[in-house]
């Protein structure tokens, strides 16, 4: 029986470690990891359901119906006939929907997990994360050597290369970046953040995780990933250690200055090209690199927010109406697909505006006061759903939903809880 549970948990990590790394694997146009999510989503939800799982379906469904009714007096701004036909309005909207009630099965699912082999099989809840990581590691040290293979026979690359790509906004042909099985290598970056993170919560050093996890942030050329990691490691020392009041309030102004200038070292390329933005627009318009993603969302979303403050422009329909002439201030119209690249919490506030992202903080505001009552120790792992989401994030990247599934988890075991320490033992510190 021992040998049989122990099989179904290296095959239950293996799942739960393909849902965090093949994001952008498809058949069909589908993707994998969700349409698994989707269709196991009714035998997660057969028995009775922790409340914070309700609340975030009941969200995320008034969500969805809130933006079809915005939609019938919406303008879109894409050549819809050019549109693949799951990204068309409505479509899309429900498209986004059925990603993000994915994400709350593969909660449900990591919860499922951990209490099985906690609570029931007698399990440290170490030992599981440490069965995900230690998969996590196989596939990173894959990435690896892929990326020194291709970069000892100097392959010439592309923006969709396999594994390692060569991305569009460079004219280096040497350069290559690790993308993993996602989109690009920021993303990747902040996963590997995000696992580097895990590692610190376990018993020991685990130098080998961390150095391979923080090498992957660097092949991917991560700078989110790598501000991501310079935080926790700053917020950890302040958090975990028994420093004295006094110290910890001088201590704190110091760090925020390392943190400051350490964004600024990464971001100095972003911020010298915002300093002359006008003008490098107007120099380069089919620059998809610049009137594209990132840059061109930190003008056009505050647009998009003031013109629909509270209920945003609904689920999903950021690059159907991020054309509109109101809200393009300087950049020009594009035919492409695009995406912001601001993180889910700002996704949220421009589709779904301050009421919803309101409500959705309300949810996290009330999941992060029973953890601080449950695991008081242990509080600070809300972190791991919202840091992500500010770097960068979307909110159906499903590997911050692992992180909900592990606070409920803890919120309602009573099993001893194995992990480092996030705070002082002692609620007066």
């Amino acid at each position: 029986m021992l040998k049989k549970d122990k099989i179904l948990l290296v095959v239950l990590s293996l799942v739960v470690t393909c849902c965090f790394q093949l994001t952008d694997v498809k058949i069909l146009s589908i993707k994998i990891a969700e349409f698994f999510m989707l269709a196991i989503f009714p035998f997660m939800i057969s028995r009775k359901l922790n409340k914070f799982i309700i609340y975030f379906f009941g969200f995320f469904t008034i969500y969805l119906l809130t933006t079809f009714a915005l939609n019938l007096n919406q303008v879109f701004y894409l050549p819809l006939e050019d549109l693949y036909l799951l990204k068309r309005p409505y479509l899309i909207s429900l498209s986004r929907y059925l990603e993000l009630i994915a994400c709350i099965s593969f909660a449900l699912f990591v919860y499922k997990i951990f209490k099985y082999f906690v609570d029931e099989k007698g399990y440290s809840l170490a030992e599981l994360l440490k069965h995900v990581l230690f998969i996590n590691l196989l596939f990173s040290l894959f990435f690896i050597l892929v990326f020194l293979y291709y970069k000892i026979n100097h392959f010439t690359l592309n923006v969709n290369s396999f594994i390692v790509h060569n991305p569009a906004d460079t004219y280096d042909s040497s350069y290559y970046r690790l993308r993993g099985f996602y989109f690009e290598g920021g993303p990747l970056g902040l996963f590997y953040a995000f696992l580097f993170i895990l590692t610190t919560l376990l018993p020991g050093k685990n130098w080998i995780y961390k150095t391979v996890f923080f090498l992957i942030i660097i092949l991917a050329s991560s700078k989110a990933g790598m501000l991501m990691v310079i935080f926790w490691l700053l917020f950890s020392f302040i958090v975990r250690y028994r420093i004295p009041s006094l110290v910890k309030t001088l201590l704190i102004p110091v760090l925020a200055i390392i943190f400051f200038v350490s964004f600024t070292f990464i971001a100095a390329n972003y911020i010298e090209l915002l300093d002359s933005i006008e003008s490098t627009v107007k120099d380069r318009p089919d620059d998809y690199a610049l009137v594209m993603g990132r840059v061109a969302g930190i003008f056009i979303v505050p647009n998009m927010v003031l013109s629909n403050p509270l209920l945003g422009v609904g689920l999903g329909n950021y690059p159907l109406v991020r054309n509109n002439p109101d809200y393009l201030g300087i950049f020009p119209y594009v035919t492409l697909w695009d995406e912001h690249g601001l993180g889910g919490l700002v996704s949220l506030l421009v589709e779904g505006g301050i009421i919803f992202s309101f409500l959705f903080l309300v949810i996290i505001y009330f999941i992060y006061k029973e953890l601080s009552v449950k695991q008081f120790n242990l509080k600070s792992l809300i972190l791991l759903l919202i840091i992500p989401s500010l770097l960068g994030v979307q909110l159906h990247f499903m590997y911050i939903w692992f992180a909900v599934g592990l606070i409920l988890f803890l919120i309602q075991t009573q099993s001893p809880v194995d992990l480092q320490l996030l705070a002082s033992k002692h609620r007066s510190d």
